[in-house]
């Protein structure tokens, strides 16, 4: 139900999520927020995806990366060791964490007093560091995968929520025409299908391939939003860490996916209110956002998918309507104009899905009241 659905979103998964949040404003730098040249990296991003939009795939289907339905890749693990018929255990972690002991113990004491053994004993040590760094290797490639399917998860609950239906009303304090819109009574009730379902739009491979949208994306992030010429972004440690370390940090990726796709949901969320931008009031929006990322090259991003759960584009559609149709219909067409008393015309947008692929827009409840002049 979605209660149950808002249960699971808040409590812990509510803290972990700000700690998150909180990580990525220590990482990362603040987005520019100047108007960029028409040829610079976000400009010509902004154009590569415009330009294939009328190759997206839209389909009606169940909301993807389900819980449970899709399996994260895995890094490859070498066959297990084995010592007398059993598991060697955590013998690896054990004799990395006595060398580094030691090595600690050795720096303390000082390495002079003790001559050529404890030189040999201080490489042995350093051995063991590297052992124990090599564990941490595999264990962060584990977890990496773990963790990136734990936060899919949640994701996709908090964006699969059943849309709650709204009706129009108008705000009697305000002593404007500005329209308001409330949660429809008995709308926690109604009954939601158990898979939630709802509107795919796909952008395959090839055809972000063929407008090199992997390539542009990776210069907006290096050299506009992570750009060396703006002093603020020194302060930040994503800076250092892509310019440094994007090779090695590629290939410990591509290590821990095994070489394959690995999806990554970006849950996009939008409060109820009046948008300045576009002077358009919006309903509560969610949008899953799936970038589909391979490592084995520097163009990451493969693959490329929006969702919107049932009920959300429709309510959109309507909220979007009620406020562009004008509120007499003899202010937009002159022969209208000997109708007497002001033509207000009414109507919901509906979206039907005959087949996963074919859509249907159905116009219900239409309502308008003509006054002939006497």
């Amino acid at each position: 139900s979605r209660s149950a659905l808002q249960h699971h979103c808040c409590g812990e998964e509510y803290h972990r999520h700000r700690i998150t949040m909180w990580a990525l404003y220590l990482l990362l730098p603040p987005l520019p927020v100047s108007v960029p040249p028409s040829q610079a990296p976000s400009a010509l991003l902004a154009r590569a995806v415009s330009e294939t939009v009328e190759n997206v795939i839209a389909q009606h289907q169940d909301m993807p990366l389900r819980p449970g339905s899709f399996v994260m890749p895995m890094p490859r693990r070498p066959p297990p060791h084995r010592c007398a018929g059993r598991r060697c255990g955590r013998g690896p972690e054990a004799a990395a964490l006595a060398s580094c002991a030691s090595c600690l113990g050795f720096c303390i004491l000082g390495c002079h007093a003790a001559g050529p053994a404890g030189a040999l004993g201080a490489f042995a040590c350093l051995s063991g560091c590297g052992a124990g760094i090599s564990v941490l290797h595999r264990r962060t490639k584990r977890g990496l995968t773990q963790w990136i399917s734990s936060c899919n998860d949640s994701a996709w609950h908090r964006m699969s929520i059943p849309v709650r239906p709204l009706v129009e009303r108008r705000d009697p304090t305000s002593g404007n025409v500005s329209p308001l819109w409330v949660a429809a009574l008995g709308s926690e009730t109604e009954p939601h299908p158990a898979v939630p379902q709802g509107v795919v739009f796909d952008w395959p491979e090839p055809v972000l391939q063929q407008r090199q949208v992997a390539e542009l994306a990776r210069d907006y992030i290096l050299w506009e939003w992570l750009a060396p010429c703006r002093p603020l972004n020194w302060l930040h440690p994503m800076f250092w860490i892509l310019h440094l370390f994007e090779r090695q940090l590629r290939r410990f990726a591509d290590g821990a996916f095994g070489g394959r796709e690995v999806p990554v949901i970006v849950p996009i969320e939008l409060p109820a209110g009046m948008y300045q931008g576009i002077q358009t009031w919006l309903p509560d929006t969610r949008i899953m956002l799936i970038l589909w990322l391979r490592f084995t090259d520097a163009r990451y991003v493969t693959r490329v998918q929006v969702a919107l759960v049932d009920g959300m584009l429709d309510q959109i559609i309507n909220v979007v309507k009620s406020q562009c149709m004008p509120k007499d219909l003899r202010e937009a067409d002159p022969r209208l104009a000997e109708f007497v008393e002001p033509i207000n015309l009414k109507f919901d947008v509906v979206l039907r899905w005959v087949r996963e692929n074919r859509l249907r827009i159905e116009f219900n409840d239409v309502r308008m009241k003509l006054h002939l002049p006497q």
